[in-house]
């Protein structure tokens, strides 16, 4: 009979993180069909099929997979982050996502994925200050990664108990984990600049510009610098420097003509 354990470090379970690692998506999928088709109650079976189909962007059928793990076995709180990371590519109902979470917590609290979701999407829907609670838990257990300094950071600015030096900070702390948004350097400028610090915010404009060539603000915020500092064919040179970014842009969105259909 076959021995259908498939965690992580059981023999089936280690040959489908091979497969997985290496891309191979088709034998990792082969061996956990056979594993349901001979125990057809193996929740994690479900739940690593799901995986295997979010990382294909099968996104419903991986929530449908999700689902059928809950079902089996509701303990599991994996699997509940699991579903919220897959609904929040289909842009289903934030409700059912925090419900998901609150039940992820309730069955271990001390689950840092779980609170840095939570936190997101309290954020998105404009409840900051319980966003950064749960950053901050999340912090607190481990989870120091990049995303949750630049959200904190996005979260400060809403709340008006924090500074300027605050921000500043955490969008540090952010980049010093390896994170790189052109908001995160924008934001960060804005702030260099209200605190008088104009050659740093002028140098963080650069930077969101650098990552993102069509960001409007970031040249409007850099040319008001370089005017500022009495360098107009600065301001004008990054001027021309946009437009030509905005008609390269321009011109992606234009069809082709198919001259074949031409009478």
């Amino acid at each position: 009979m076959l021995n259908t354990n498939i965690n992580q470090n059981s023999f089936l379970g280690s040959k489908i993180q091979y497969s997985v690692e290496r891309g191979d998506f088709e034998s990792a999928m082969g061996i956990i069909q056979t594993v349901i088709e001979h125990d057809c109650e193996n929740a994690h079976a479900y739940f690593l099929r799901g995986n295997i189909k979010l990382k294909k962007e099968e996104i419903q059928s991986a929530i449908e997979d999700y689902n059928k793990a809950i079902e089996l076995n509701p303990d599991n709180p994996i699997y509940y982050v699991s579903r919220v990371l897959a609904k929040i590519m289909v842009h289903s109902g934030q409700k059912e996502q925090i419900d998901d979470l609150d039940r992820a917590i309730a069955l271990n609290p001390s689950l840092p994925e779980a609170h840095f979701l939570r936190g997101m999407i309290d954020y998105c829907v404009g409840f900051y200050e319980s966003a950064l609670q749960d950053f901050d838990i999340a912090l607190k257990l481990g989870w120091c990664r990049g995303e949750i300094f630049y959200f904190k950071g996005l979260a400060m600015g809403k709340c008006n108990q924090f500074s300027p030096e605050d921000r500043i900070d955490a969008f540090k702390r952010a980049e010093d984990e390896g994170f790189r948004s052109p908001v995160l350097f924008f934001e960060r400028a804005l702030l260099k600049l209200c605190m008088g610090k104009t050659a740093g915010a002028l140098d963080d404009a650069y930077r969101a510009i650098e990552i993102a060539p069509d960001f409007s603000e970031a040249y409007r915020l850099a040319m008001q610098i370089h005017i500022k500092y009495g360098e107009p064919d600065k301001a004008r040179e990054l001027a021309d420097f946009m437009n030509l970014h905005r008609e390269k842009k321009r011109k992606k969105r234009v069809p082709k003509k198919d001259l074949t259909k031409i009478p």
